[in-house]
């Protein structure tokens, strides 16, 4: 009986070894995505090979903080935690083109060339939420404004200023003048391993 109840445990450890060694690992970085061709900026990049631009934070607006950074395959993230809004009271998400849920939300002109934008109101303030949507062939990223208290909504106007997207051809570039290494994905030659 005891060597049964030994064998269901380990296998049911092997089991959850095996699950975990297949399931994509997202991991906490301790930079700042800040716009330009830093570390952040290509890991960001091969998270998502097919997305033309990156998302990044411009420029910080008085009262803002990055409060992290994720990243793994399939998706690179950052927050922005705000003295006023709260903690991640902006949530930007970088995934596949297909990640984006569009149902709900309407198309406007959008401030990117290049991409469509939706937006999403979701909750009125004083606690704001909201969802923007920035679309492209390649990519998706999703901004998750999230304000808590009597946080006014023009603080989103503020916000888009602050967050802007870094051309993916600028990484391919800087990772080809700094190592000769290609970049691979959207505006990089083909690398080993390409399908097609």
């Amino acid at each position: 009986m005891f060597l049964a109840a030994g064998l269901v445990i380990a296998t049911a450890l092997a089991l959850t070894n095996v699950y975990q060694l297949f399931t994509p690992v997202e991991l906490p970085i301790a930079d700042k995505p800040s716009c330009g061709t830093g570390k952040v900026m290509l890991v960001m990049a091969q998270a998502v090979p097919d997305a033309a631009s990156v998302p990044c934070v411009a420029s910080l607006p008085a009262g803002w903080t990055i409060g992290g950074v994720k990243v793994g395959r399939g998706e690179g993230r950052f927050w922005l935690d705000s003295d006023q809004a709260g903690e991640h009271a902006v949530d930007v998400t970088l995934k596949p083109p297909g990640a984006c849920v569009l149902q709900g939300s309407h198309e406007v002109i959008s401030d990117e060339a290049g991409m469509r934008r939706f937006e999403r109101p979701e909750q009125l303030p004083p606690d704001l939420r909201a969802v923007r949507m920035y679309v492209t062939e390649g990519a998706c990223v999703t901004y998750v404004f999230e304000f808590d208290g009597n946080t006014s909504a023009s603080a989103i106007g503020v916000l888009d200023a602050a967050l802007g997207f870094q051309p993916r051809t600028d990484l391919v570039a800087e990772v080809n003048d700094r190592s000769g290494l290609s970049l691979c994905g959207a505006g990089a030659p083909r690398c080993a391993g390409d399908d097609g």
